[in-house]
């Protein structure tokens, strides 16, 4: 799926749903609270038949120990409604250079 990313600046972490559900139950339990706010949501279709969308928002995130804002892009497949699958989730603390962030336009999907 991966057409043309800088490898300098990516980390790749894959973690089945069950890892992944685990992380996040550790973030939620060592914080007081949690504030997530989402700006400029854009959503879009991959061409064909496929159910695969793409997700790309702004995210402000505000807890009692950490903060940050940056950019999330999500791939999620949902051919099975029920089992969703997350294909891509990338976060950017900055856009790039020329004002873009990471979407579907740098993905291949076969």
């Amino acid at each position: 799926m991966y057409k043309q990313l800088d490898n300098q600046n990516i980390i790749y972490t894959r973690y089945s749903k069950d890892e992944y559900l685990t992380h996040l139950e550790k973030a939620f339990n060592s914080k007081e609270y949690i504030n997530i706010a989402f700006e400029n949501t854009e959503i879009r279709k991959t061409g064909g038949e496929d159910k695969i969308y793409g997700i790309q928002l702004a995210q402000n995130y505000y807890s009692s120990n950490y903060s940050d804002k940056g950019y999330l892009f999500l791939m999620i497949d949902l051919n099975d409604t029920i089992n969703p699958k997350i294909y891509v989730r990338t976060w950017q603390p900055e856009k790039n250079s020329d004002g873009s962030t990471i979407g579907l336009e740098n993905f291949t999907i076969k």
